[in-house]
């Protein structure tokens, strides 16, 4: 134990009389000590952690930039991820909120393999996951000659159990209700009505719903059919409507509407000329095995 040092003065005044008077105070002098060496001690324990920094962390393994949806890759990509939810019931319950909470995930499947499976995401996954689900993507365009059956509303998909869900994002890849679709279409409208009753049967079977958020390519108008069929079912079921990122839709004017008509005369007006036997000629004489390079003639 070290104590400081005091200095005193004994400075002389009138009569000959000695007073002392506190100056300074010393600091202890330092002693040098080696810095302890820091030595692990065993495994850390992650359930130690509080709660808190326990769903930052689980944020940062298992909320996904992309759509959750049926993909062949997800065995490579998703699956190691999912491995977590099998140490201990504790860590598998506060997983679940932070996987099915916080990421979106699509509704029917738009990936070859599994675009005419009869069960989609929704249907695959236990009730208790299905209760955890918070937002959920609809994506319009895939299929739109010919929607595949699966793309149906019914009770075997699992929506009664989507209790929790309050966003439903809404993303149109295509319209084919524009001009240049025509001649491929089955009907100017018919693409339409099937969005616009899709939409219906969701909203009607998950009333939780508060939002639904419209994204689109650049090429989708909100002026366009199929945007106007969806915002008034929308609106008819008293939903809030809000907009995307993607599409920017705020950022700069609607796109012009292209001239089809113009581009399929342009295309009717050019004529294709068969290449006759000279001018398919390469510009080059094919050299014959015996022949050296320096020998062969070129076309002018």
């Amino acid at each position: 134990m070290s104590f400081n040092r005091i200095v005193f003065r004994e400075p002389l005044v009138e009569g000959g009389e000695r007073e002392g008077s506190l100056i300074r105070v010393l600091p202890p002098e330092p002693t040098k000590q080696k810095p302890k060496q820091w030595r692990p001690r065993g495994p850390f324990r992650f359930l130690d952690l509080p709660f808190e920094l326990r769903e930052e962390v689980l944020k940062h393994l298992l909320v996904l930039d992309d759509t959750v949806d049926l993909h062949p890759d997800n065995c490579r990509k998703l699956a190691p991820r999912l491995s977590l939810f099998t140490t201990n019931w504790q860590l598998h319950d506060e997983a679940t909120r932070v996987f099915y909470g916080r990421n979106t995930f699509r509704i029917y499947p738009t990936h070859d393999r599994f675009f005419f499976d009869k069960e989609v995401l929704l249907s695959r996954l236990p009730s208790s996951y299905r209760h955890a689900l918070t937002s959920l993507e609809l994506r319009l365009g895939p299929g739109w000659t010919k929607p595949p059956k699966c793309w149906a509303v019914n009770d075997t998909m699992g929506f009664k159990d989507c209790t929790a869900v309050r966003r439903l994002r809404i993303f149109v890849e295509l319209d084919p209700s524009q001009d240049g679709f025509k001649g491929f279409r089955v009907d100017t409208n018919f693409y339409t009505r099937f969005s616009q009753s899709l939409l219906h049967g969701l909203l009607s079977r998950m009333p939780s719903i508060s939002t639904v958020e419209f994204d689109a390519y650049p090429s989708i108008r909100k002026s366009s059919e199929l945007m106007g069929a969806l915002m008034e079912e929308v609106e008819e079921a008293g939903k809030v409507v809000a907009w995307g990122k993607e599409r920017d839709w705020d950022a700069d004017q609607e796109p012009e509407d292209f001239d089809f008509n113009a581009l399929h005369q342009r295309l009717a007006a050019l004529s294709i000329r068969h290449a006759t036997a000279e001018e398919s000629q390469p510009p080059f004489a094919l050299r014959q095995p015996d022949q050296p390079l320096h020998a062969i003639e070129t076309h002018a």
